[in-house]
């Protein structure tokens, strides 16, 4: 088979492109990580440089909270390498300031996407950015929510945790890594039997992480994508795992047409 495989997980791709789209979600996932994890670390620097006034004899100032950690610079100046090295690469214009938010929000472009995406180095971009933003994650005050999947399928008595959106969780006993898209799915098939009146399923979801929108639930059991079962009183329940796979084909749909309108920005403007 002719092509190219994806740097991220092997699987085949039209020649020219070296990332899938399951990995370009997780790259796009990492360039997001930019704008909460960068803010809170500035955020936490700006109040701990700030003091109050001492009681002495020559009427300085003391600091009444944790001095500016040096270590924390030097991250943010990983992070600032990491994004500005490999934007260097990308062959387009590119933003004159060196702040990460800024250069990740034009990463994130579609136009600009297109062309990360057809650079041998585009997974290396999602796993060097990973590594850049965990230990500045670590040193803010911000503590980012978790998701509890489940007891861990060892046995070991530990449960499956991760951080909201990441692709990957770790047990909290035997710390084994585990693919959190999986684990999703895994407990929605469980529950394959469990109907519910359709307000109470998408709050299930969300619960998985799973965003469905509460308009497009409606709309889509108005276009009868989704069956309803009708309770002894009359009343409209829905299957959880039938509105899991809608809302994934509706998201692929969306991501596919995303998908093609980039690259066909990005070979037009290559022929212009």
């Amino acid at each position: 088979m002719s092509g190219t495989p994806c740097a991220g997980c092997g699987a085949m791709l039209a020649t020219g492109w070296f990332i899938c789209h399951e990995c370009t979600l997780d790259l796009e996932f990492q360039l997001r990580r930019v704008f909460d994890v960068y803010g809170t670390v500035l955020a936490t620097l700006q109040r701990r440089d700030v003091g109050t006034k001492a009681v002495g004899s020559n009427g300085g100032k003391a600091s009444s909270v944790e001095p500016v950690n040096i270590s924390v610079l030097d991250h943010v100046m990983t992070l600032q390498a990491v994004l500005t090295g490999w934007g260097a690469q990308i062959p387009t214009v590119r933003p004159t300031s060196r702040e990460p938010h800024t250069i990740a929000a034009w990463m994130l472009r579609p136009e600009t996407m297109a062309l990360i995406r057809r650079q041998t180095w585009a997974y290396d971009l999602a796993l060097e950015l990973s590594d850049a933003l965990h230990p500045l994650a670590l040193a803010s005050d911000h503590s980012q929510e978790r998701v509890d999947l489940g007891p861990c399928p060892s046995g070991c008595g530990g449960h499956l945790k991760a951080v909201a959106d990441a692709r990957w969780g770790q047990c909290t006993e035997c710390r084994e890594r585990f693919d959190t898209a999986e684990q999703k799915q895994w407990m929605i098939s469980e529950a394959w039997h469990v109907t519910a009146p359709l307000p109470q399923i998408v709050r299930a979801l969300h619960s998985l992480q799973v965003f469905v929108a509460p308009k497009d639930a409606e709309n889509w059991a108005s276009r009868r994508k989704l069956i309803a079962c009708i309770a002894d009183n009359g009343a409209k329940t829905y299957q959880l795992k039938q509105v899991y796979t809608v809302h994934q084909a509706m998201t692929s749909k969306r991501a596919a047409t995303k998908e093609r309108a980039a690259a066909r920005a990005a070979l037009k403007k290559e022929t212009a």
